[in-house]
């Protein structure tokens, strides 16, 4: 998601991949307010209408769960 502008990686412990709540606050903190966040603050008003599509999201749902139940 990093890669396609619209997500940011959060910080993991490298001892046993865990976020801490510092990490996790701190690219809640750019994303949300901060203005290098705008980028991102736009590409998921362009991107709205696509996850709020209830239709299409069960669809993908239900497509997962038979390709994982014949895999």
């Amino acid at each position: 998601m990093e890669d396609k502008g619209i997500g940011i990686e959060v910080e993991r412990n490298e001892e046993n991949g865990s976020f801490t709540k510092e990490a996790v606050a701190k690219v809640v903190r750019l994303v949300m307010v901060e203005e290098e966040g705008e980028p991102y603050r736009k590409k998921a008003k362009e991107l709205k209408d696509i996850f709020a599509d209830k239709y299409h999201q069960e669809k993908y749902v239900v497509e997962l769960i038979q390709y994982l139940q014949n895999h």
